[in-house]
């Protein structure tokens, strides 16, 4: 199990943790129910994913919980970042 994965699942309860597949996908931890639960247990597992920072992903089937990775959001900050220094050196040209 990666240290993003273990992370992500460290954050639940055991007993809910043990009730989905963990799985990377991407810049994603997925989180899969391996059998249908009742609505009181999803309702948990929402409300600790929300916590987390993760989102449900309605799927039919294939319907899962996901986790952005920290490293990706990092990753995207820094682009971002990045990006507004360009607009600054730009702009600092034109004044000059």
């Amino acid at each position: 199990m990666s240290s993003e994965v273990k992370r992500v699942r460290d954050g639940f309860p055991d007993e809910l943790s043990k009730l989905l597949d963990w799985s990377e996908q991407g810049d994603y931890v997925i989180a899969k129910f391996k059998h249908f639960e009742p609505a009181e247990t999803f309702r948990d597992l929402a409300d600790i994913a929300k916590e987390l920072g993760g989102e449900w992903v309605s799927a039919g089937k294939e319907s899962h919980f996901r986790f952005k990775k920290p490293e990706s959001k990092i990753l995207a900050l820094i682009d971002e970042c990045r990006r507004v220094l360009d607009k600054l050196e730009e702009a600092a040209k034109e004044v000059h």
